[in-house]
């Protein structure tokens, strides 16, 4: 499905070092006890569980991403719990948020990882806290052990909630320099311990090379792709692989299809302005921008930057969320009804595209 990968049920049913090490540096270890348990279901049951395995984690940290998201709209940007369900079934809508709560890959693991970080962030801002040592660690090494990028934003994160005191050295030893240490250490051992690792990836740094692609049209890519087919499926080549016949820039059927993303980009730009002088909005900047200059102008995964959504859409409704906190009604009415019609135009289509996708015959 578009580009995913179904590696967890490979490493679950017979586990080996499946990921690629530098880029998820401790998810196979992660995996490794849900194959144990997998092995003990097997032995009992007589088939392999994978599937159901993999469902259960999926859909609790599916879950947990919008409980953590509700939770920060009402607790951190102080909206009403109604106006926070809606914006929480507005995200579950978008299309790479459902695709990445139903695909056997990292991307749900890594939105509930940072969503959580974000929701802690918002709470030490609220309440005038700093991230201890202990916590910046765990933080860190969560959601870097899933995917190592996802380390430079909550390291962004921590910066910005710690302010000047994340410079004084004792704390950067400990929450930067000796959890990167410990990655890279655990990520060579791997290496070494793995002959399918020193066969195949002799150069772990030049190995992703091949994943940034520096002549593709970023303005297109950017509004087709990373905010187009993640918020919005393309009905043609549904879901298809940019390796396996999809071309790299698919347009909608429907021109009004181009407005309702455009719609989205505005009350996204609008929420961060509403806030700009909030410190928790740094966060959410920090978290977008990492990511536009990770994808868009450094071009990693560019040519399949959708399915990377799960890193950062969540953006959308808690800036979003901003609005809800005028003191105009008539606008909070508006805002609503375009948020509930979206909602609904969202789950109509999407559910209808996934369901045809899903149960359509295959065919050679």
């Amino acid at each position: 499905m578009s580009g995913f990968d179904p590696i967890t049920y490979d490493v679950v049913t017979d586990w080996h070092q499946g990921y690629d090490i530098l880029r998820h540096p401790l998810l196979a270890l992660a995996m490794y006890p849900v194959f144990l348990l997998n092995k003990l279901l097997w032995a009992i049951t007589g088939c392999n569980c994978v599937q159901i395995l993999i469902g259960v984690i999926l859909t609790f940290c599916g879950f947990y991403s919008v409980v953590f998201l509700r939770r920060t709209m009402i607790e951190v940007i102080g909206i009403k719990s109604q106006f926070s369900t809606v914006l929480s079934l507005f995200f579950l809508s978008f299309a790479f948020v459902l695709v990445s709560i139903i695909v056997p890959d990292h991307f749900c693991l890594s939105m509930f990882c940072l969503t959580l970080a974000t929701y802690l962030a918002g709470k030490k801002i609220k309440a005038n806290e700093q991230f201890s040592a202990k916590e910046a660690i765990i933080l860190f090494l969560l959601t870097a052990g899933i995917t190592l990028s996802n380390g430079v934003v909550v390291f962004a994160i921590i910066f910005i909630v710690n302010g000047k005191s994340y410079f004084n050295w004792r704390f950067l030893l400990k929450t930067a320099v000796f959890p990167v240490v410990l990655l890279i250490s655990m990520v060579f051992v791997q290496q070494s311990l793995s002959t399918e690792l020193t066969e195949k990836k002799d150069n772990l740094v030049a190995e992703q090379m091949k994943w940034t692609h520096g002549k593709l049209p970023r303005a297109k890519i950017l509004q087709e792709n990373f905010f187009g087919e993640s918020l919005q499926l393309h009905r043609k080549h549904i879901l298809g692989d940019v390796l396996n016949k999809r071309p790299l820039i698919v347009e909608y059927s429907w021109e009004i299809q181009n407005y309702v993303v455009i719609l989205i980009e505005v009350l996204l730009l609008l929420g961060l302005v509403f806030a700009w002088r909030e410190r928790f909005t740094l966060v959410l900047l920090a978290v977008l921008g990492f990511n536009l200059f990770l994808h868009i102008i450094m071009a990693f995964a560019i040519n399949e930057v959708y399915i990377m959504t799960a890193h950062w859409v969540f953006v959308v409704p808690l800036s979003i969320a901003n609005l809800f906190r005028t003191k105009q009604k008539w606008a909070i009415w508006i805002l609503l009804i375009m948020i509930i019609v979206l909602t609904v135009y969202f789950y109509c289509y999407h559910g209808y595209l996934l369901h045809r996708y899903l149960t359509w015959p295959l065919v050679k």
